[in-house]
C-alpha cells in the first residue's frame, strides 16, 4: 500500500522469530503540501516508542535509516485480533452486567492510563472502539 505522499506499508517476516511485522517506508523528501501527514506519522511513531512498556499498544520494534537511500524504515508489530467496533456491530451490544463487558472496560481504562502516564504526545482524534483490537 502506498500513499499519495510516498509512505509505503508492507508486511515482512522477522528473520529470527518468523512473525509477520509491519514495515513503514517513509520518504525523506515529501512535497511541502504533505508535511502535515509526515508530522502526524512521526508523532504516532514517537508515541509508540514512549509506550514501549505498555502491553496495551503495538510494539515499536525499531528503525533502519541507513540501508536504503531516500527512505527511513520503521518496524512495528502487526495489529492482532478483531476490531471491537466491528465485533459489536456483528454480535450486538453486551448487557451491562456481562463479565466480558467489565473486562474490556477495565482493559481499555488501563490502556488509557498507560497513555496518560507514559506518553507526552497529544491525541489527534477521538479514541473510539474502532481503535481497540481484541485478541487472546
Amino acid at each position: 500500500e502506498r500513499t499519495s505522499w510516498g509512505l509505503r506499508r508492507a508486511v515482512a517476516t522477522a528473520v529470527t522469530t518468523g512473525e509477520e511485522i509491519e514495515v513503514l517506508e517513509v520518504p525523506w523528501d515529501v512535497p511541502p503540501a504533505c508535511v502535515s501527514y509526515v508530522e502526524r506519522l512521526t508523532d504516532r511513531l514517537e508515541a509508540l516508542k514512549q509506550l514501549a512498556l505498555s502491553p496495551y499498544f503495538p510494539d515499536y520494534l525499531g528503525f533502519d535509516f541507513s540501508s536504503y537511500s531516500g527512505v527511513g524504515l520503521h518496524f512495528l508489530r502487526r495489529k492482532q485480533g478483531v476490531c471491537l467496533r466491528q465485533m459489536l456491530s456483528e454480535v450486538g451490544p453486551l448487557p451491562e452486567k456481562h463479565p466480558l463487558l467489565r473486562f474490556w472496560a477495565r482493559e481499555i481504562l488501563l490502556g488509557l492510563r498507560d497513555y496518560l502516564y507514559q506518553c507526552c504526545q497529544e491525541l489527534t482524534e477521538d479514541a473510539t472502539l474502532a481503535h481497540v483490537y481484541v485478541h487472546q
